[in-house]
């Protein structure tokens, strides 16, 4: 039997999601650990230059050995020591390709990793990411160039990740409050599918099923998009970050408490947002 969206679930979180607004969610993201190794380097490269370092290095994340809010605070301690200029993508890639080969963070697979790094060298397109305004008139231009530079399905994770992470570089270093287009899905990894799963938005009682299932973790948080009118790619942070905090040994509201206090959020919120996103082991429905 295939797995099917929960639409009780999709209504119920749109709902939240939509009380709780899209500046919620955004302000999320200004805490998130990893905006906050890029806005370290502010003062090193143009909001454009960080930005496009972000995004190419977003397009290797994956298979880490460590966490990725260590991994991306080893890549801006990395790039705040170098003394190089940057006026093309090749100097970007080139970057990125020095941090692969000293990272302690990235080690398995840095030769694939490193081919896929170079295809962004085999069309002149991908020097316009160096140029914030290609994507803030239309970030759907940078999500296109990078799919097709390294031939990667647009969906992709690290395709996405890449959107997101270039989005990072311009809002660590610039208030221009850009909003990502509702068509641009989430990045989908494992602790976004376990989250999916608790939540209850996938009528399903076996996790291991959902992890090979990515289209419709996608289909469910674009469903959620679309109805409390919040691109799906801004949950990404929330719902990444809240994991850390919930647990089933203590209660939801000394998890919604320890969030709110770190992130420097409402608590109020803070529990309706931990509240909707762990509904099935609060209520113990089907959890063992």
């Amino acid at each position: 039997m295939d797995l099917r969206v929960n639409d009780k679930r999709v209504g119920e979180i749109s709902s939240s999601f939509k009380k709780l607004g899209l500046q919620f969610f955004k302000l999320i993201e200004h805490r998130d650990p990893q905006m906050l190794s890029l806005r370290k380097l502010c003062r090193k490269y143009a909001p454009g230059k960080i930005a496009a370092l972000a995004g190419v290095n977003a397009l290797i994340s994956y298979m880490l050995n460590c966490t990725g809010e260590d991994y991306w605070r080893e890549f801006s301690e990395h790039v705040s020591k170098l003394n190089v200029k940057i006026e093309n993508i090749k100097d970007v890639v080139k970057i990125v390709e020095d941090f692969l080969a000293n990272s302690s963070c990235n080690k398995l697979y840095r030769d694939a990793k490193k081919r896929r790094l170079r295809k962004l060298l085999t069309t002149p397109i991908t020097n316009r990411i160096l140029d914030e305004n290609y994507f803030i008139e239309n970030p759907g231009n940078y999500w296109r160039t990078i799919a097709r530079a390294i031939g990667s399905n647009p969906s992709s994770k690290t395709v996405v990740f890449s959107v997101k992470m270039y989005y990072y570089g311009l809002e660590a270093c610039r208030s221009i409050e850009l909003t990502l287009p509702m068509n641009i899905p989430i990045p989908v990894d494992r602790r976004i599918t376990q989250i999916t799963f608790y939540s209850g938005l996938v009528e399903s009682n076996d996790i291991n099923r959902l992890f090979r299932k990515p289209r419709i973790v996608r289909k469910t948080w674009s469903l959620v998009g679309e109805l409390s009118r919040i691109p799906p790619i801004h949950f990404d942070a929330a719902l990444w970050l809240s994991a850390k905090y919930y647990s089933r040994n203590k209660s939801l509201e000394d998890s919604a408490t320890e969030i709110s206090r770190e992130l420097s959020l409402d608590y109020d919120k803070a529990l309706i947002l931990l509240r909707e996103l762990f509904y099935k082991l609060i209520e113990g429905n089907g959890i063992p």
